[in-house]
C-alpha cells in the first residue's frame, strides 16, 4: 500500500456538490470533513493524503448539532465514542464511515449491489442510526476497510513495512542494506564537520588579523610574551585547502602564536570602540575557549606531523610513484600504530590539552547528547578525555589511513608488473607478468610482439644486474635507447604516471602567467616556447645562437649579420 499521494495537494479540492441537499451554510468549513471525500472513485483509496486519516474533522465541545425532522432529532457525540470508525460531516450533516469511504469500492454486499448510507449518502435519520450502526459494523466490506485503514496507520507511524516491500524480500533487502553502506558515510560527514569547524575557525581568525591596525595588536601581544618576543614567526599562515605541507604549518604556527592571538582578540573586544571589530574579536574568542578546537587542533598538529615528511616529498619535482608508494607505505605504518597505542598518544595530547584550558579558564566537558540516538549509537563513557578519544581522535586516523589507501596503495597493481623491469625489486624473473605489463602499452611500443617484449626484458635485466637501479628516473639514464626501444618506452611511460596533481598545478601556474589578456591570440608554438622558458630556468640560453635561429629565415628586416 503505497502511504504516499499522488496528483493531491494537501488541501484537497472541494468536489462539486452532490444530489442530497446540504444542510450547512458554514464559510468557515474544515477541508478534511468527511463528505469533501464522497465522490473520490474507489482508485483512490490508496493514494491519500499522508496522515489524512488522523485529520478527518470531529465536532469540537460545544459544537451545536442541527436539528432535523418533527421530533428534532439530532446526531449524538456519544455515538463518536461508541464506533471510532464514525465520522461526522458538517457539509452534509450526516454520519458516514470514515474507513469505507476512504478505502471501501462502491459496492459491496450480497449481488455487489451500490453501497448507500455511511458509504456514498450521509445518514440522517437519527431515529434508527444505532440499529444502522451496527448492521454496518457487522458487514464483511466494512471489515475490509477497517483492516486496510489499520494497516494503512501502522505503515505512516512506521510500526508496519509498505506493502510493496512485504511483497519483495529482494527490495526490502536492498534498502536495508543501502541504509547500512550510508551509516559510514554520515559519521563521516560527522567527523569532517568537527574538524571542519575548528578550521573554519583557524580561517576567520587568519581573515580577522589581515588588516594592518588588528596585525599591530597582534605584534604588541607577541612582544609583550617572553616565550614568543625572539620568535621568528610573527604572523598567521593561511590555512590552504590542497596542500598538506601548508596546513601543517599554519596549524603548527596558530599553536605557536595562540597565546598572543588570544590575548590580541581580548584587548581587543574589550578596548576598541569599534562595535563590529569588537563583536567579531569577542565570537573568535569564544569559539577559541572551546574543547572542540582545542582538541581537534591539537589532534590536526599530532598526525599531520607523522605526514609531514611525506608531503613535502610528494610535492617535490620528479617525483617516482613507486618511491612515493613505498613512502605512503611507511606513514600508514606509522597511523596504523597510532591506532594501536590511540589510548596512549592520546593521553599526552589531553594532557597538553588540559593545560591549555586550565591557563585561560576553558571548560572541558562532553557536548550534550541526545537522550536517544536513532542514527547511531552514542558513546558509554562518562569520562571527557575517552569521549574526545573516541569521537574525534581515533575516526580522524581511520579518515587518514582511508585516504593513503585510496589515493596511493591502491596503485599497487598498476606497479606490480612494472617490477619485472627492475632486478632489485623482482629477483626471480616472473614471464606472465611481465607479459601483463605489455598487453595494456602494446600498441605504443615499437615491437608489437610479446615474444621480443619478454626476451628483451631478459636482456635488459641482465644489463643492469649488480646495478644498484631504484627508479625509472635512475634507469633511463642507463638505457639504451637503440638497444633496449621497448623498455625505454616503458620506462619513459613509468617515469610520467602522475604522482600527485602538484606537477599539473605547476604548469597552470605557468600558463596563467604567461597567457595573459595581451596574449590571448599567440600561436601555440609561441606559447610553447614561453612555457619552456619559464619552466626550464636552469638551462642557459645563448644569445649567440638565438641570433643564429633569427636570421636563418630571410626576413624583411634591413640588419646585416656576419659570422
Amino acid at each position: 500500500m503505497n502511504s504516499s499521494s499522488s496528483d493531491m495537494d494537501i488541501d484537497p479540492e472541494v468536489p462539486k456538490s452532490p444530489s442530497s441537499p446540504v444542510c450547512s451554510t458554514n464559510d468557515n468549513l474544515s477541508s478534511y470533513d468527511i463528505g469533501l471525500f464522497v465522490q473520490r472513485s474507489s482508485a483512490d483509496g490508496i493514494n491519500l493524503i499522508p496522515g489524512l486519516q488522523k485529520k478527518i474533522w470531529t465536532p469540537p465541545d460545544g459544537y451545536s448539532f442541527p436539528a432535523s425532522g418533527p421530533r428534532n432529532l439530532k446526531f449524538q457525540r456519544s455515538w463518536l465514542l461508541t464506533y471510532s470508525w464514525l465520522a461526522y460531516s458538517e457539509r452534509e450533516d450526516g454520519a458516514f464511515c470514515k474507513c469505507c469511504v476512504l478505502f471501501c469500492a462502491r459496492a459491496g454486499g450480497v449481488g455487489r449491489q451500490t453501497l448507500g448510507q455511511l458509504v456514498t449518502n450521509p445518514l440522517r435519520n437519527w431515529k434508527k442510526a444505532l440499529d444502522t450502526f451496527e448492521k454496518h459494523n457487522a458487514s464483511e466490506y466494512h471489515k475490509r476497510s477497517l483492516l486496510q485503514w489499520s494497516l494503512r496507520l501502522e505503515i505512516e507511524d512506521e510500526n508496519a513495512l509498505s506493502i510493496d516491500l512485504q511483497l519483495s524480500k529482494q527490495k526490502l533487502d536492498f534498502i536495508n542494506e543501502s541504509k547500512l553502506r550510508m551509516i559510514p558515510i554520515i559519521e563521516t560527514i560527522i567527523l569532517c564537520g568537527r574538524i571542519r569547524n575548528c578550521l573554519g575557525t583557524l580561517e576567520s581568525i587568519h581573515t580577522f588579523f589581515i588588516y594592518p591596525k588588528r596585525q599591530n595588536a597582534l605584534q604588541d601581544a607577541i612582544n609583550e610574551d617572553e616565550t614568543l618576543r625572539e620568535s621568528r614567526l610573527k604572523k598567521l599562515k593561511k590555512f590552504c585547502k590542497t596542500r598538506w605541507v601548508e596546513q601543517h604549518e599554519s596549524v603548527a604556527t596558530y599553536l605557536h602564536l595562540q597565546p598572543a592571538v588570544i590575548r590580541a582578540l581580548d584587548v581587543i573586544s574589550t578596548t576598541w570602540k569599534d562595535p563590529t571589530t569588537s563583536s567579531g574579536a569577542f565570537q573568535l574568542l569564544s569559539a577559541i575557549k572551546t574543547a572542540n578546537f582545542q582538541i581537534s587542533m591539537h589532534i590536526l598538529s599530532s598526525v599531520h606531523s607523522l605526514t609531514l615528511s611525506l608531503s613535502r616529498v610528494l610535492q617535490s619535482e620528479n617525483q617516482d610513484l613507486g618511491e612515493a608508494i613505498e613512502l605512503a607505505d611507511a606513514a600508514k605504518q606509522v597511523l596504523l600504530e597510532r591506532r594501536e597505542n590511540a589510548e596512549k598518544d592520546f593521553r599526552g595530547i589531553f594532557k597538553t590539552v588540559s593545560e591549555i584550558s586550565a591557563k585561560y579558564d576553558i571548560e572541558l566537558r562532553k557536548p550534550r547528547l541526545a537522550s536517544k540516538q536513532t542514527q547511531r549509537s552514542n558513546v558509554q563513557t562518562d569520562s571527557v578525555q575517552d569521549y574526545f578519544r573516541i569521537t574525534i581522535y581515533i575516526p580522524y586516523i581511520d579518515l587518514f589511513l582511508t585516504h593513503i589507501q585510496d589515493r596511493f596503495l591502491n596503485h599497487r597493481k598498476i606497479l606490480s608488473n612494472f617490477a619485472c623491469l627492475f632486478p632489485n625489486k623482482m629477483k626471480n624473473f616472473n614471464e606472465e607478468s611481465c607479459a601483463q605489463l605489455f598487453e595494456p602499452y602494446s600498441s605504443i611500443l615499437r615491437d608489437d610482439s610479446r615474444d621480443i617484449w619478454v626476451d628483451e626484458v631478459k636482456l635488459w635485466r641482465q644489463r643492469i644486474a649488480g646495478k644498484n637501479v631504484k627508479n625509472s628516473l635512475e634507469a633511463l639514464d642507463v638505457c639504451n635507447g637503440d638497444a633496449f626501444p621497448n623498455v625505454h618506452q616503458m620506462l619513459r611511460i613509468l617515469a610520467v604516471l602522475p604522482v600527485t596533481t602538484a606537477t599539473n598545478e605547476r604548469s597552470f601556474s605557468t600558463l596563467r602567467r604567461l597567457k595573459t589578456y595581451l596574449r590571448s591570440t599567440m600561436s601555440e608554438d609561441r606559447l610553447n616556447e614561453l612555457a619552456s622558458l619559464n619552466i626550464h630556468r636552469d638551462v642557459e640560453v645563448d644569445p649567440q645562437r638565438v641570433l643564429e635561429k633569427f636570421f636563418s629565415t630571410p626576413r624583411r628586416v634591413n640588419l646585416l649579420y656576419n659570422n
